[in-house]
């Protein structure tokens, strides 16, 4: 997994496989990537100091974002 930040445009990206993908937007600040099987391959966060980062602390919390087998194979 790599960690990409862009601090000029405050997005953080979350890269789970290097691949093609495609992308659903979940929220305006919130895209995943999923892969040719529909796993996911990347996640997207706009505005990723508002949404993650409190008292300079990182705090992340997806629900329902994983399925299953995501969440034991990420543990």
């Amino acid at each position: 997994m790599k960690i990409k930040y862009d601090p000029q445009a405050d997005i953080l990206y979350l890269e789970l496989k290097d691949t093609t993908v495609t992308t659903k937007r979940i929220s305006p600040d919130l895209a995943i990537d999923y892969d040719a099987q529909g796993a996911i391959a990347g996640i997207e966060l706009i505005g990723a100091k508002n949404n993650i980062l409190a008292e300079d602390k990182l705090s992340f919390e997806l629900d329902n974002v994983f399925s299953r087998r995501q969440q034991k194979a990420l543990a």
